[in-house]
């Protein structure tokens, strides 16, 4: 089963990015993009699906 997981990415205060999720109550971040979203990732897994993050513009 796949899930798709909207989030909005943006730089930080200082440094890095940030990533909120839109429908779900999650927020992470990272120094580099690849970062961020490998920690996206990370805090939305469900074991046993896969999640689907698009990029969207």
């Amino acid at each position: 089963m796949h899930y798709t997981i909207k989030a909005q990415i943006y730089t930080g205060e200082d440094s890095g990015f940030i990533a909120e999720c839109i429908e779900l109550p999650i927020v992470t971040q990272g120094q580099t993009l690849d970062e961020v979203v490998k920690n996206l990732r990370e805090a939305t897994a469900i074991p046993g699906h896969v999640i689907n993050l698009k990029r969207m513009h």
